[in-house]
């Protein structure tokens, strides 16, 4: 039964969007699935302005709640696919403009114009001319004097039998002076002689020279491009325009969501993912989900005990690069992170973060058997194993196993000694 203007007593008891009575919640609450509050949610979808202190309804029914997170799903949907959608456009036009440019610009096309006899003298001479100049091309080591050359490989030249290509009708030729552009190209491209250049470690096969001397520098470890603000070094110049913005504060990709901005228009891209609720890259062996490749990857060397970042110092390995980073400030006695309470200085921020609940004594980390809390989740964690009696931590070398990481590392020290 719909609701009367007059029978409203309280706004406490209707609906925000519906007005109608029912099994209410708050619609400032969060969606789980998406992080999203409702009210936000709203005015996503409806524009409508919604706030805690506007002395409106501050409660949603069921149905509309259930019906809120479905519209949401559907614009969102609608809004990230147009963007794709528009993305992919942009890129093909672009790709379309890089091969009209090259076709105009390249020597191995012969004339839509040219008779058959020109055809073929055309094609023998270029795939001569090619074969030599590619055997005879090798790329300079690179100024720090390590020895990065390497060989372009040529991929054989394919021996291409015109009589396919003619097709005589009363003595003419296929290719006329009234053969359509379109059609030239086609069947130009068809007579193309292919070459391609591959790198001599991998086996990878590159489509120009540019892209070989880029991909090289991957296994030579070559990083030309340095930032002028900090001197870190990078293999590619678009990664320097990058990396600037940490300096400069710039971030130009913007969610339409939250409106949170990004350095990188991937980091947007996987953030969308915490609105949307996708986490399509799988980890194949415990079947946990993750909204980036790139987190996937960390976390199969959990799995596989991959460590491959280490310490030059130590030898130490790591599955993170950051980790790693954050390991070297140990033996530079680096501590960039400082309290502005006692001036106590911290290697990492995570560090500098649960020092502070020391002066404010907050500990948000409480244990549900015996309700003792924690500034840090893995003292709770540690903490927990004590009413479960698990002992998690193995000895590798004997039977031994301890409650807490701690422990275990003061026992491995007895079979150092």
């Amino acid at each position: 039964m719909d609701l009367k203007l007059s029978d409203i007593e309280s706004f406490e008891s209707i609906c925000r969007t519906c007005m109608k009575k029912g099994t209410l919640i708050s619609i400032f609450l969060p969606n789980k699935k998406y992080a999203i509050k409702f009210s936000e949610m709203l005015h996503y979808c409806a524009e409508v302005e919604v706030s805690e202190n506007d002395n409106l309804p501050v409660h949603i029914c069921k149905q509309c709640k259930t019906n809120l997170v479905a519209l949401y799903k559907f614009k969102f949907t609608v809004k990230n696919s147009d963007a794709t959608l528009r993305q992919l456009l942009i890129d093909k036009n672009k790709k379309s403009e890089l091969k009209l440019e090259d076709f105009a610009n390249s020597n191995d096309f012969v004339t839509a114009t040219a008779s058959d006899d020109d055809l073929k003298a055309t094609l023998n001479d270029t795939a001569a001319s090619d074969k030599n100049s590619i055997k005879n091309e090798d790329l300079k080591p690179s100024d720090n004097g390590k020895d990065q050359s390497f060989v372009l490989h040529e991929i054989p030249v394919l021996d291409i039998k015109l009589d396919k290509y003619e097709d005589y009708d009363n003595g003419e030729s296929v290719l006329n002076h009234n053969t359509t552009k379109k059609s030239n190209k086609r069947q130009l491209k068809d007579k193309q002689i292919e070459k391609s250049y591959q790198c001599e470690v991998c086996g990878k096969i590159l489509s120009c020279r540019s892209n070989l001397i880029q991909h090289m520098r991957k296994h030579t470890g070559e990083k030309p491009f340095a930032c002028d603000l900090c001197e870190k070094r990078f293999a590619r110049a678009e990664h320097v325009t990058i990396h600037r913005r940490i300096h400069t504060g710039e971030r130009p990709h913007s969610c339409t969501i939250c409106h949170k901005s990004f350095v990188q228009y991937a980091a947007l891209t996987a953030h969308l993912r915490t609105h949307s609720g996708e986490r399509p890259h799988m980890c194949a062996i415990c079947g946990k989900s993750f909204s980036q490749s790139v987190s996937l990857t960390y976390h199969t060397r959990t799995h596989t005990g991959e460590t491959p970042f280490k310490c030059k110092i130590c030898n130490k390995g790591f599955a993170h690069s950051g980790n790693l980073n954050i390991h070297m400030r140990f033996h530079r006695n680096e501590r960039p992170f400082v309290c502005n309470v006692c001036g106590r200085r911290f290697v990492t921020s995570s560090h500098l973060t649960v020092h502070i609940k020391q002066h404010t004594g907050d500990r948000p980390h409480r244990c549900n058997l015996c309700g003792k809390a924690f500034a840090r989740s893995e003292h709770l964690k540690d903490h927990l194993v004590i009413h479960t009696g698990q002992k998690p931590h193995a000895c590798k070398l004997c039977p031994k196993r301890y409650t807490q990481s701690s422990h275990l590392n003061r026992h491995m020290k007895t079979h150092k000694s």
